[in-house]
Parts: structure tokens; C-alpha cells; sequence
């Protein structure tokens, strides 16, 4: 009893401090305004085409917007912008872009004003990837879903505070995720290295194991979904979780799975 009751204190404390973290960030981007006068609703339809020949690693920094990402067979990074905005200003909301040192950053410049009780925003900004890039992709998200398919990478880095993530036929040699609150689901995806999250379940599909993976939780359920031959070693750990193994052998492996929960049941199939 004083286990559950310990734990409840610890979801409530982190849910209090990723409230308040996102309160922070999205008041210190845009300072509060209450005049309603003069509310411009803005149309998004803004597209960029960016030459990445000596580009290693593209970085994407995201507030209130969702992201999807794909391939294609052209030879430059293709950005689209789209949505709808409410401002005081005139200005719609545009893509930033700057290339230094080797590494492209991204990200999308929007008037400073906030009208409480009067804003509408849904922003979404889909990003085409050269089916011949091979270098690393960072991607950092506030209040905004994330969606990645079909590309082929070196490294991959995903942080997000409030916004799910959902990645399907990933080609890499290195993969991270870090979640503060929202679900993470992994589809046909190779060498997923570690996953953090606060609050939020994960899933993973047709999931082939051939790097040890690191899975630490606070709150939410794990899924694992393997392929009949992986060869795994199991090391899991739970403050008030249970383990359900209807794959297998999950002993003795090469391959190592950690899994780490506060609260949270681990499925394995």
C-alpha cells in the first residue's frame, strides 16, 4: 500500500512539473496579450526547397506545430508549411532556416503575441528528405505530434514535451527518444538504441532487436513486438509493474533489453 501510495505522489509531482515546464516555455515564446482588437486569421501555405550537398545533420526545433516526415527521389530538402494562425499582426508565420558548420537548422518564426481564449492555431510542417542523405536528423518538439516513415538516416534524436511520436520503416544505425508526456509507437524499425519517457505508453512493432535497447519509464505501458529470431537477454525492473511474455525464450540472449519502470506493465510477444 505505501508503494502505490509513494508512486501516485511521484506521477503527480512529475505531471505538476512537465505542466509547468511546458507553462514556462510557451509564455516565455509568447508573451500573454488580452486585446482582442484587430484579430488577423491567417492562412499558412509557405513552402521552401534547400540544397543539403555538404549537409551532415539537419536540426528541427518546433513549438505548437505537428512535423511529418518522409523521402523522396529528389536531390533537395523540400519544406511546406500549412495551416491556419490567429495575431494582431499581419505577418503569417514563416520557416527559418540557417546552414553553419555543416548542420541545417529549422524552424518557424511567429508573431510574439498570444490572445488568450481567442487563439487558433494548427500548423503543420511536412519535410521530404533526399532518398540519398545519409547524415544525422535532431528533432526538438513543444506541444506538437511527430511522424517519421520511410527515410533512411545515420542517427536520429527525438525529444518531445506533450506530443505523441510515430515512426515506421526507419533505416539507421542509431535511434533515441526522450518524452515527457505522449505515446510512442515504433513500426518496422531497425536499431531503436533508447527510449525515456514521463508519461505515455510505448509500442513496438515487428521490432528486430540487433543492438542491446534501453527502455526507461515512468509512467505508461511497454508493448514489445519481436521477430521469431531475435536473440534477447532481458533485464527488466518495476516499482509496481508487471511482465507478460507470451514470445518466448527472453533469457540468455545476445542481444540486451533493458526495461526500467516506475509504473507500468511490460508485454512481450
Amino acid at each position: 500500500m505505501k508503494t502505490i501510495a509513494k508512486t501516485v505522489i511521484i506521477l503527480a509531482s512529475l505531471f505538476l512539473v512537465s505542466s509547468i515546464l511546458g507553462a514556462i516555455l510557451f509564455f516565455n515564446e509568447y508573451p500573454v496579450d488580452r486585446n482582442f482588437n484587430n484579430l488577423n486569421y491567417l492562412e499558412i501555405n509557405e513552402s521552401e526547397k534547400i540544397t543539403i550537398e555538404e549537409i551532415n545533420e539537419i536540426r528541427i526545433n518546433l513549438l505548437n506545430e505537428d512535423i511529418s516526415i518522409e523521402s523522396y527521389s529528389e536531390e533537395t530538402l523540400d519544406l511546406k508549411l500549412t495551416g491556419h494562425y490567429s495575431t494582431r499582426y499581419s505577418e503569417s508565420p514563416g520557416i527559418i532556416y540557417n546552414k553553419a558548420g555543416g548542420i541545417l537548422t529549422i524552424t518557424i518564426n511567429k508573431s510574439k503575441d498570444k490572445i488568450i481564449g481567442f487563439n487558433s492555431e494548427n500548423i503543420n510542417l511536412y519535410v521530404k528528405i533526399p532518398k540519398n542523405y545519409s547524415g544525422d536528423l535532431e528533432i526538438k518538439t513543444v506541444s506538437g505530434d511527430s511522424e517519421i516513415k520511410g527515410i533512411k538516416i545515420d542517427k536520429l534524436k527525438l525529444e518531445s514535451v506533450s506530443g505523441d511520436i510515430y515512426i515506421n520503416n526507419l533505416e539507421n544505425n542509431y535511434a533515441e527518444y526522450k518524452s515527457v508526456s505522449g505515446d510512442i509507437e515504433i513500426i518496422n524499425s531497425k536499431r531503436t538504441n533508447k527510449i525515456k519517457t514521463i508519461s505515455g505508453d510505448i509500442e513496438m512493432i515487428n521490432q528486430e532487436i540487433e543492438n542491446n535497447l534501453d527502455i526507461n519509464t515512468v509512467s505508461g505501458d511497454i508493448d514489445l513486438n519481436l521477430f521469431e529470431n531475435s536473440n534477447i537477454n532481458l533485464d527488466f525492473s518495476s516499482t509496481s509493474g508487471d511482465l507478460r511474455n507470451s514470445f518466448g525464450e527472453i533469457y540468455g540472449g545476445e542481444n540486451k533489453i533493458f526495461v526500467k519502470t516506475t509504473s507500468g506493465d511490460l508485454r512481450i510477444y
